[in-house]
């Protein structure tokens, strides 16, 4: 992300290519999810993924690859 702000328990930032994203990720036991809103699309949108493991970048990674993917 290319600007970071946190409070509530939101991230929000910019990311190249899609905008403006909101939202948080975390991780427990043997899992870990991100949920972000992207306002700044055409047709907002708001994705969450859910993986095995403990790496918060693996579901971070696949959510940025989902949004460039919408039409």
């Amino acid at each position: 992300m290319d600007h970071i702000g946190y409070g509530l328990g939101l991230m929000r930032g910019t990311m190249k290519m899609v905008g403006t994203a909101i939202g948080h990720s975390g991780a427990g036991p043997f899992s870990v999810n991100a949920v972000y809103h992207f306002p700044d699309r055409p047709d907002p949108a708001t994705i969450a993924v859910f993986t095995n493991g403990t790496d918060e970048g693996v579901a971070e990674n696949e959510i940025l690859r989902l949004v460039q993917n919408l039409a």
